[in-house]
């Protein structure tokens, strides 16, 4: 069960597109391999970013108040290599990250995506990404079952978030 089947192209890079669960679960995008694709751009949206800013300041659990802190520093830190719109290379050859600015035309997205659900915003971002080049290999990125369902009624293909180094130290 590859990738493959999943994405457009058969080689090159893909785009992988991440919702906040996947970037907070596992933050080392530097880590981060699918199967079949070898370089890849984690692709940020407005929503994720949003919400990793509202998880940093309000979220119930300390635990993910630090991790949302942890990834917009990462993220951050990868801005001072150069423009997050225009991509910077976070490993050379292999992973590069980029963030697009603008908010999903939720008019020209599916009709059942709601603009007040953030899974939903999420989703028509992703449709923008993937409609921008047909020809690349895009998906989306998370574990969050809701949002995998929706993908999956909307016919767009995701993966789980890839284990950390400490989760694959512990298999």
């Amino acid at each position: 069960n590859t990738l493959e089947k999943y994405c457009n192209g058969s080689t090159g890079e893909a785009l992988a597109i991440a919702d906040t669960n996947a970037l907070i679960h596992n933050p080392d995008i530097e880590h981060w391999h699918f199967e079949d694709v070898k370089t890849f751009t984690v692709v940020l949206t407005p929503t994720v970013l949003s919400e990793l800013d509202k998880h940093k300041m309000n979220h119930r659990n300390q635990q993910v108040r630090e991790k949302a802190s942890s990834v917009i520093r990462r993220i951050k830190e990868y801005r001072r290599r150069g423009s997050l719109h225009a991509g910077v290379v976070v490993v050379q050859g292999r992973v590069s990250l980029r963030s697009i600015a603008n908010e999903p035309n939720m008019a020209q997205s599916l009709s059942w995506l709601d603009s007040a659900n953030a899974d939903d915003r999420f989703l028509a971002s992703a449709i923008d990404v993937m409609r921008a080049d047909l020809a690349m290999r895009a998906f989306i990125v998370t574990s969050d079952i809701n949002l995998q369902n929706k993908a999956e009624m909307a016919g767009l293909p995701f993966c789980e978030v890839p284990a950390s180094i400490a989760e694959k130290g512990e298999k």
